[in-house]
């Protein structure tokens, strides 16, 4: 056994120690706020709910400069959140993006571990775990953002439909609008 033999057995065991302690305090913490919780809950998407405390700490530091820097893609970001109806901010997306490049890029690094030890194979997953971190979470939430968006073309014809039938029944136009959301 050579010293790279070693240094990957150890970086693999520091890597899977590590892990194994952020998800273990990860889901511990999630479980305690959520016996003491009492503040209002927000509208997450599933994936972004499951670490909603570790992506509001990432926005605070890494997620508010990120926003600041990258300017119009923040307000890409907040435009896409408001369409899809969550209250993500943007510093918020850029949270989750670095959690999930740390998460993705840890993933494979370990899986490919497990696998080789060939430097090519382990740069290549850690940087194929980083591009998917930083792209995941801005997709999903501009797919979130055009299905509502078609949801909602879909379904407004009906609604104006029957908004003019009931004022064309004699109804005003507050007393419709009344009608139909009841």
């Amino acid at each position: 056994m050579d010293y790279s033999d070693t240094f990957f057995a150890y970086a693999l065991t520091l890597t899977l120690v590590f892990f194994a302690v952020f998800l273990t305090l990860t889901g511990l913490r999630t479980f305690l706020r959520s016996l003491g919780s009492v503040r209002q809950p927000r509208k997450f998407p599933a994936i972004f709910a499951f670490f909603q405390y570790e992506i509001e700490s990432l926005s605070k530091t890494t997620g508010h400069y990120l926003s600041v820097r990258f300017t119009k893609q923040a307000q890409d970001y907040a435009n896409n959140a408001l369409a899809a109806n969550t209250d993500l901010a943007a510093s918020e997306v850029y949270g989750a993006k670095v959690l999930f490049m740390w998460l993705f890029s840890t993933v494979a690094l370990v899986v490919v571990l497990m696998c080789t030890f060939d430097p090519r194979w382990l740069v290549g997953s850690v940087a194929l775990g980083l591009f998917f971190g930083w792209i995941l979470p801005s997709t999903l939430l501009e797919k979130m953002a055009v299905e509502r968006q078609e949801a909602i073309a879909k379904r407004l014809p009906f609604a104006v439909d029957l908004l003019i039938s009931a004022m064309e029944a004699g109804l005003d136009f507050g007393a419709a609008v009344r009608y139909m959301v009841i």
